[in-house]
């Protein structure tokens, strides 16, 4: 049976880690080119944070919705107004070294504050963007994205580790294509009711695999669309808050004749881990963790 849950990413970061909190503001001001920050309403003197040590915190969020999740609880004084990325780079950086600031990316309410120095935030961004950019590389190679039979270099080695493991085959398409697939109704994503209680999330490596699923239940779930998420989003944030709300994943779940068959379900973090060891193979590159 489906059931929906509604996806609130401001409310959901204040699930994660502070590893998780802290690379999904790193790839998401890489991704948007921007970053938030909150000021007092009067003053419009931007908000800072002294720590344990006695250390000024420059206080930043990737997003509107999470810089007002904060400011809900934690400033209801002040206002979120955006930062260029750029701008951040090329005139905060050197201000906040010379006054020994610290960066804290993405501080949650109730949960303690991440910090770094500038020098090591902009070198963060520039790890993210060489990353963005292999990942992008390597989704380029695959020029029949949403065909099953490709036969091109990534999906041939997807096809060959099949032979051993249908998750890691899963994993490697997914990884090669830069793409998770979910579906949803409206704004709410789709998750599988099971007899254990346990939430269990339908996710595809392709959108032939979740239009299917989506013809399948078009009688009992109307209205669902497939949706995509780009591989950095999922590592650096889905991943994080779906082991905190205990989700199982369904990797490639498939109706055939009233049966359903799957690659294999499988915790978020074993398959981080096997999308992690697969970017690296692929790329030659490590992706850095978060847990």
């Amino acid at each position: 049976m489906i059931v929906y849950f509604e996806a609130h990413p401001a409310e959901n970061i204040g699930e994660l880690n502070g590893g998780y909190r802290f690379w999904y503001s790193i790839f998401s001001a890489v991704a948007t080119n921007e970053l938030w920050a909150l000021a007092d309403a009067k003053t419009k003197t931007p908000l800072t944070h002294c720590d344990d040590k006695q250390q000024t915190l420059v206080l930043v969020w990737p997003s509107l919705g999470s810089a007002e999740f904060f400011a809900r609880d934690e400033a209801k004084n002040c206002n979120p107004y955006p930062i260029s990325l750029e701008k951040f780079l090329t005139q905060g950086i050197e201000q906040f070294e010379r006054s020994n600031f610290r960066i804290s990316p993405c501080p949650a309410p109730n949960q303690p504050f991440v910090s770094c120095t500038a020098h090591v935030f902009a070198k963060q961004v520039e790890i993210a963007r060489a990353l963005r950019h292999r990942l992008g590389t390597l989704a380029a190679g695959c020029k029949r994205a949403t065909n099953r039979e490709c036969r091109c270099k990534l999906c041939g080695a997807a096809s060959m580790a099949a032979m051993e493991d249908s998750r890691l085959a899963v994993a490697m398409r997914t990884t090669g294509l830069n793409k998770i697939w979910t579906v949803q109704q409206e704004w709410r994503t789709a998750r599988l009711a099971t007899d254990t209680g346990q939430p269990l999330l339908p996710i595809w490596d392709s959108e032939a695999g979740a239009n299917a699923f989506i013809e399948a239940h078009a009688d009992d779930a109307p209205g669902l669309k497939p949706c995509v998420t780009p591989i950095v989003d999922w590592l650096y944030f889905w991943t994080g808050w779906l082991s905190a709300a205990n989700y199982r994943l369904d990797l490639n779940p498939h109706h055939s004749n009233g049966q359903v068959t799957s690659a294999g379900q499988i915790a978020p973090l074993v398959f981080d881990r096997l999308l992690r060891g697969t970017f690296t193979r692929l790329a030659n590159q490590e992706l850095p963790k978060c847990y």
